[in-house]
């Protein structure tokens, strides 16, 4: 594990190195995106909306749903990648096992987009002078508990990416559909919808780390941080045995590097 570790916390290192201004770019849209977002909250009800909390209301969001972005990329985006290009069952002929390697990946991809997301979240901070984090040491936390269920809930998309071949463009879809529940106040949401999206981390996050940066009873943040927990492991734990089921199908079908 840890010889994998190195070896792609040197390739992400080489890649910066090559391109050590490639994050501008992904900065500028990124902003570009949130304001929209923000903007059009002021546009369908203009002069009623605080802009102040609206920006850290949607800012905490954008967060996770990056988190969550992060994750389908390392999973299922750069499978489908492997498969492409053919080197997708090169990975299973070595000793070290592929969901070895995926959770390898997977934790240099996560370090390298929380710098990312420190970055964007200062560049929000500084520009409109807000403070985003009121409570530094309860949002590390819930980012940790969070980021389990992410790439469970992406290990989940990676196995459909072996049953089902050519889903890049649902995968895509899934991920920009990601940011309704994530960015919509939890005020306006249908009671039935709350209630399915309950155990979900990606929603639960994103709910708790309202409640303790913008403030909320008690009760609801201890019941929140144990409903993530729960809903974290769960994913976490299915994810995985639906990927590892999907796998020894796709082996058993000989379709496991077809394109």
């Amino acid at each position: 594990m840890m010889l994998v570790l190195r070896a792609e916390f040197k390739k992400v290192l080489k890649s910066h190195r090559a391109a050590p201004l490639s994050h501008i770019p992904v900065l500028i849209v990124l902003y570009g995106f949130f304001w929209l977002i923000t903007l059009g909250a002021d546009l369908v009800q203009p002069g009623h909306v605080d802009m102040t909390l609206m920006i850290v209301h949607n800012m905490l969001g954008f967060i996770i749903w990056l988190i969550t972005l992060s994750a389908i990329s390392v999973i299922p985006q750069a499978i489908s990648q492997e498969v492409s290009w053919g080197t997708f069952e090169h990975l299973h002929l070595g000793k070290v096992g592929i969901n070895v390697i995926l959770m390898a990946r997977s934790l240099v991809n996560t370090l390298d987009n929380l710098f990312l997301v420190f970055v964007f979240v200062m560049i929000v901070g500084l520009t409109h002078r807000v403070m985003i984090f009121e409570n530094v040491p309860g949002t590390l936390l819930v980012l940790l508990l969070t980021i389990p269920g992410v790439y469970g809930f992406a290990y989940s998309l990676g196995a459909l990416v072996l049953l089902v071949k050519h889903i890049q463009t649902v995968v895509s879809l899934i991920s920009l559909m990601i940011i309704v529940p994530v960015m919509v106040p939890t005020a306006v949401m249908p009671e039935v919808l709350i209630q399915l999206l309950r155990f979900w981390p990606v929603y639960q996050a994103t709910y708790l780390l309202r409640m303790i940066n913008l403030g909320g009873p008690s009760t609801w943040v201890g019941q929140g941080f144990a409903e993530l927990v729960i809903g974290s492991a769960i994913f976490f734990t299915v994810g995985l045995l639906v990927f590892n089921l999907a796998e020894r199908v796709a082996k058993k079908r000989g379709t496991l590097g077809l394109y």
